[in-house]
């Protein structure tokens, strides 16, 4: 009687199929482990991508106003200047009055004067 190789190796084939199970599931096991981490890792990308989406209106939003500000600054600035030129020109105005005022209350003065000069001799 003959044995060939297949008969040497037929024995180990429950060892072999047991082996590549044991081994199939391990990576079955494994494979299900990378994907419960692919879809965390996703789930977090999608959570930090909406955060960003977030940040990004809040800076639009803060570049906005800071440009609000900006104009409105310029516009009381603006204002500003017409108020100081608007009160110049009122104090020129006022100095004006004023002085055209004691030039006369000097002339009253003098004409007072010359009436009490003249009023004794009258």
């Amino acid at each position: 009687m003959r044995f060939s190789a297949a008969h040497y190796l037929l024995p180990l084939l429950p060892a072999l199929v047991l082996s590549t199970r044991q081994d199939y599931e391990e990576l079955q096991k494994q494979l299900k482990e990378v994907f419960k981490e692919r879809s965390t890792i996703l789930r977090q990308l999608t959570k930090t991508s909406r955060e960003l989406d977030g940040i990004k209106v809040n800076l639009q939003s803060l570049k906005n106003e800071e440009k609000s500000a900006k104009t409105d600054v310029q516009k009381l600035l603006e204002i500003g200047q017409k108020q100081r030129e608007q009160m110049k020109s009122l104090q020129e105005a006022l100095q004006n009055q004023l002085k055209e005022t004691s030039e006369k209350a000097e002339k009253q003065q003098a004409t007072v004067s010359v009436l009490l000069f003249l009023y004794p001799l009258i």
